[in-house]
């Protein structure tokens, strides 16, 4: 018995021994020679293989087969894996050599194809591949494109050495339509959508990349699918693109086409958009600002912006309302819906948007001149962005000058919303007669320090200061405007409804300025309203500011120059005015005789200077002085004390 134990306890022995011997000892590989070209082969299971570079020079077009036999056992093989650094520096590879690869294979190894600069061409990867190793394809610069045939995109692994670089240096990547999608948002592998797409195109078959955009074409019309890189994170869709020679018009945008979007901080959606896709900006919760549908749009897809959390104002330009497949699209978002003022009920009564009347809101604004909002009047606290179009109503005194200043586009003027009327301009304004609506006279610059008028502008257009009057009618027109409210309507306008104007010249120091709530903001300052005589020379002060006027006030210029600063203002109701500058209390007085000033500055160094800011005369220390002036208007100032004069 004793021996028997012995006897069983050395085989157990051997058999480990020969165990651990099978275990270090090297998987038996093989060659195989395909169409001309020989490979080499390692046996990875009892049915698969992988495959690595040939033991000649490979040449043509190398086509790695599906399956192998080992010509020692007869055995076939599944060939299921390019080898770790299988085909790295392309040894074997011959100048100008393209590979195709079979159906069947699973893997595309570490640096399997790194390096390799003789392959050229295309280079197509089986549907039937699930995984791409770090660096397979690093720096195959002479391959133009690579294929990938898989409809889910296949894992991109970096368990070798962390890097990402499985597609360096190559131009762009080819997936299978309507497929984009999952390989540019990384579905399957988020390395696919933050790492890859940021960097390299990633095209289906029937998409053109124009900028860094994508778009699927078809005939004449394009759909935008996605996007790699955006400059600044701005977001501006064209209306129209160019590519190989034809033009094609932009009418939608892809299901999911921005989906999870980390990088777009601002959209803007051109006209001719007619659909706007299932989840196309889902979750893109970076997006901020105002998002305005074009009036082009009649369809809005399920989830289009569920949880795009960031936008503070949605404004739909059309008078019909979209197409609206769920309430779903604005899931997750508080913002407002704002629409034109004679769209609001049939927004609100649509199907599946009546679900969202709180939210939608009309973006008409009608200003008084006393600042003064009235009830029914549109949107009081709309935002610059959110007006949809502006009307002005102001009762004009007949026979006066008034002074006028527009910040939007003028559509027609009318006279208490009923009767259109006519521009009407006379070289001799101030000679009143009949004939005409209105005389209009537009400031067009200032020469010899006085302002200067044109007469020949028939009606008012936006960001112009202007002097206007109504004038007193003889015989069965006598009242015609007496008392009468004018409108002026403006053009459809839903971005910032001014922007800053050309100055008056030569100075620089005139502006205008819009704020979004109405109310008179009043000053202490000494500010000249802009009225005229029959010589149009700036006439009397003003206490209360007034929307939609133009003003005249000294300004300190670097602490020591005086300028005119031009300005309307629609002010706020936190408003602060913080642009005016001068004094009220007089440490210097004066009197005139005809053109003959006589300034008493009582030992102060004075100065005087034109209404453009320009220094006529610097007098030094002296109790009294006269200076011999054109007809004008004259700043004087004096220790930090300033008064206007007219001539």
């Amino acid at each position: 018995m004793l021996y028997q134990n012995n006897r069983v306890k050395g085989m157990k022995k051997t058999w480990l021994i020969a165990l651990l011997l099978a275990a270090f000892t090297p998987i038996f590989a093989f060659e195989y020679t395909n169409e001309g070209n020989t490979l080499e082969y390692t046996i990875l299971t009892e049915n698969t293989v992988s495959v690595q570079k040939g033991t000649t020079k490979l040449k043509g077009v190398v086509k790695v087969p599906a399956q192998v036999v080992d010509p020692n056992t007869g055995k076939t093989y599944d060939v299921t894996h390019i080898a770790d650094e299988g085909f790295r520096y392309n040894a074997t590879i011959s100048v100008y050599t393209s590979i195709v690869l079979p159906e069947g294979l699973q893997v595309v190894g570490y640096k399997a194809f790194a390096q390799c600069i003789n392959l050229l061409g295309e280079l197509r990867l089986p549907s039937t591949v699930t995984m791409i190793k770090s660096r397979a394809f690093y720096n195959c610069v002479n391959v133009t494109n690579i294929v990938i045939t898989s409809k889910n995109p296949p894992t991109l692994s970096t368990e070798l050495d962390g890097n990402r670089d499985w597609f360096y240096n190559i131009d762009k990547i080819i997936v299978p339509a309507k497929q984009g999608v999952l390989y540019r948002h990384g579905r399957t592998s988020e390395n696919w959508g933050t790492y890859v797409a940021k960097s390299i195109p990633i095209l289906e078959p029937t998409e053109a990349l124009v900028g860094d955009l994508y778009y699927r074409l078809d005939k004449a019309d394009a759909v935008l699918t996605g996007g790699m890189n955006f400059s600044d994170k701005i977001l501006d869709i064209p209306s129209q693109i160019h590519f190989e020679g034809k033009d094609y018009s932009v009418k939608g945008i892809a299901d999911s086409a921005f989906m999870d979007n980390v990088d777009i901080i601002s959209l803007s959606l051109p006209e001719g958009l007619e659909r706007i896709g299932e989840k196309a900006f889902a979750r893109s919760n970076k997006i901020a600002g105002t998002v305005i549908f074009p009036s082009s749009l009649n369809r809005i897809d399920g989830h289009a912006f569920f949880h795009s959390s960031s936008i503070s104002t949605f404004i739909s330009k059309s008078l019909n309302a979209p197409e609206l497949e769920n309430t779903a699209a604005f899931e997750g978002t508080t913002a407002p819906i704002y629409v034109s003022c004679e769209a609001l009920d049939n927004y609100k009564t649509a199907n599946k948007w009546s679900d969202l009347s709180s939210r939608i809101k009309d973006a008409c604004l009608t200003i008084y001149h006393d600042g003064t909002p009235k009830e029914g009047d549109g949107v009081y606290e709309a935002t610059i962005d959110q007006v949809a179009s502006i009307t002005y109503k102001r009762t004009f005194t007949p026979g006066k000058w008034e002074t006028l200043y527009l910040p939007f586009e003028i559509e027609k003027v009318t006279v208490e919303d009923e009767d259109e009327i006519d521009g009407y301009w006379s070289p001799e304004p101030w000679n009143i007669g009949d004939g005409g609506d209105y005389f209009l006279a537009e400031a067009t610059g200032i020469e010899d320090g006085e302002l200067c008028f044109d007469f020949t502008t028939a009606s008012p257009v936006a960001h112009k200061p202007y002097l206007i009057q109504f004038p007193i009618l003889e015989g069965e027109w006598s009242d015609y405007y007496v008392g009468r409210v004018v409108t002026f309507h403006g053009k459809e306008k839903w971005n910032n409804l001014s922007t800053s104007f050309a100055p008056l010249e030569p100075t620089s120091e005139m502006q205008m300025g819009y704020n979004n709530t109405l109310q008179n903001q009043t000053i202490s300052d000494e500010v000249y309203v802009l009225r005229a005589t029959d010589d149009f020379i700036l006439q009397h002060s003003a206490t209360t500011l007034h929307p939609f006027e133009c003003y005249v006030m000294p300004q300190k210029v670097s602490g020591v120059a005086l300028a005119p600063r031009m300005s309307v203002r629609l002010r706020g109701k936190n408003d602060v005015t913080t642009s005016i500058s001068a004094t009220q209390t007089n440490q210097f007085s004066y009197t005139k005789d005809g053109n003959v000033l006589t300034v008493y500055s009582c030992g102060q160094p004075l100065q005087i200077y034109s209404i453009s800011g320009e220094l006529l005369y610097d007098v030094e220390n002296q109790e009294s002085a006269q200076f011999s002036l054109d007809k004008g208007c004259y700043i004087i100032y004096s220790n930090g004390n300033s008064q206007k004069v007219i001539l």
